[in-house]
């Protein structure tokens, strides 16, 4: 067995009986690649990462603060696109041929929910219907960087774009964080596909009667083998614990109460603010992180509600006043509360039509 990255500096990855939210290696390899052919990256801070097994895992606070180290120091946003440009067919193992062979668009989204633990256990997946619109949402436990986001949605495309995501129609890319400077890798990752930026989760929306299409790489006879080798493979895999997640639970109920704090929420969680700041940090976040990605995301929700009043909104999400929230929102995206409502009613949603 070998020792978790964030155990010691060395890098050293292995499985543990009792881990944080982590990666496989299946999702590590495509950046290592990568970063392997960029002349200017040391090729020697690669070799402890390349020793190790595709179904070993890596802590996902240790696999981004590799990331963002290696974004700062070839000085490039786009690498989580570049790397999810190197996904195929089978990268993920027993996840991409139990999805790849399912009998229906429904059925392919409902085994990524099952199995998607197999190579990220520090993400959720729903798929939910609204009128005319399917959503596939990626919802993760940990704030992510753009590079890991931005790999995350785009090497599932890049996976099954010529089995069946492409063949969907009305298919859009959505992305929680905002519109970057430049647009010209989402236009070469995702061709023709309208992309949206500030939306409220990561992930896809498409026509929702397409979700029972028969998929043209159905097979049921590997499908059953598959998932049951999916399925002792979910069994064995150690179950994450997320201190995150319980930080984030207790902050979305203090926030309506106005008590969004760092004292009070450790004080529900019996411990003090210093071991609580010390726990987020292990997992790659802070409290501070963690309480703004939260009430941007519930702003987005609400803001996009016409029935619930932007002054409402602010109390709920345990702002001092309206200005207060006003500014704040202006922050995450670039528009006013009124304009992003108008923007959600006219169908615009901050997007970004690549084609």
């Amino acid at each position: 067995m070998g020792v978790e990255v964030g155990q010691r500096a060395s890098g050293e990855v292995g499985v543990g009986a009792d881990r944080p939210p982590s990666y496989s290696m299946r999702l590590v390899a495509p950046f290592m690649a990568a970063l392997a052919e960029h002349p200017s990256f040391p090729r020697q801070a690669l070799e402890p990462l390349q020793r190790h097994d595709p179904d070993e895992r890596i802590p996902i606070a240790r696999a981004h603060e590799l990331l963002e180290q290696s974004v700062s120091f070839l000085r490039d946003p786009d690498l989580g696109l570049k790397a999810a440009r190197r996904m195929e067919l089978g990268d993920t193992g027993a996840l991409d041929f139990a999805l790849n062979s399912a009998p229906t668009v429904r059925a392919a989204a409902e085994t990524a929910i099952r199995y998607v633990a197999l190579v990220n256990d520090g993400v959720e997946l729903r798929l939910e219907v609204h009128g005319a619109r399917a959503e596939l949402s990626f919802h993760s436990h940990v704030v992510m960087p753009r590079a890991a986001a931005d790999f995350m949605i785009g090497g599932f495309f890049q996976t099954h774009r010529n089995s069946w995501l492409e063949r969907v129609p009305g298919l859009e890319v959505w992305f929680e964080h905002a519109p970057p400077t430049s647009l010209e890798e989402y236009a070469h990752n995702f061709p023709g596909i309208t992309v949206r930026f500030s939306a409220p989760w990561s992930g896809f929306a498409f026509a929702a009667t397409v979700l029972d299409t028969a998929l043209p790489t159905a097979d049921a006879s590997l499908h059953t083998l598959v998932k049951r080798l999916a399925e002792r493979m979910l069994s064995e895999l150690p179950r994450a614990r997320s201190f995150t997640d319980e930080v984030r639970r207790v902050l979305t109920s203090e926030l309506s109460q106005g008590k969004p704090d760092v004292v009070r929420v450790a004080q529900v969680l019996h411990m003090s603010a210093r071991t609580l700041g010390r726990r987020l940090r292990d997992e790659g976040t802070t409290f501070r992180d963690l309480r703004d990605e939260l009430r941007r995301q519930l702003a987005l929700s609400y803001v996009a509600n016409p029935d619930v009043g932007l002054g409402e909104v602010a109390f709920l999400l345990g702002f001092s006043d309206v200005a207060v929230f006003h500014r704040a929102f202006r922050r995450w995206t670039g528009k006013t509360p009124i304009q992003h409502r108008r923007q959600v009613r006219d169908g615009g949603q901050s997007a970004a039509a690549l084609r």
